[in-house]
């Protein structure tokens, strides 16, 4: 049996941490965290135990912090790792800064969430992406 890889969601709603166990237990270990703050302590931890999250799926809208400020700190705690934003908000303009910043997907709940397995297609295409260097095929 293949080993899942593990990834850590960074959402408040408990109700949305349910779906995302729901859409993807099938494919990957998630690991939660409810606020900022203990997303950011889980991502130093993984790194100091050499064991990195294949990637984050990170809510933009948290009790401790929101928007911009979210992703800038993720992004800074997670270092290298892939960061796929799953976001209520969906203007254009929020989700072309946020993939300029370096989110390597970003995902509207309610509409890119609704099946399975192209959920986990997006996610492990977009860590795919981070891996491959820039001038190679795909």
């Amino acid at each position: 049996m293949l080993r899942k890889e593990k990834i850590l969601a960074i959402e408040d709603d408990a109700n949305y941490r349910v779906i995302l166990h729901f859409m993807l237990d099938k494919f990957f270990v998630i690991d939660e965290a409810a606020t900022l703050k203990e997303g950011t302590q889980k991502l130093a931890l993984s790194c100091m135990n050499a064991e990195p999250y294949f990637c984050v799926l990170l809510d933009l809208g948290l009790p401790d912090s929101h928007s911009s400020k979210t992703f800038a700190a993720v992004l800074h705690a997670a270092r290298a790792m892939p960061i796929v934003v799953i976001s209520g908000f969906g203007d254009p303009q929020a989700v072309a800064s946020t993939l300029a910043a370096g989110a390597a997907d970003y995902l509207v709940k309610g509409k890119d969430d609704q099946n399975r397995a192209e959920m986990h297609e997006r996610i492990v295409e977009a860590v795919r992406a981070r891996a491959r260097p820039a001038d190679a095929p795909n």
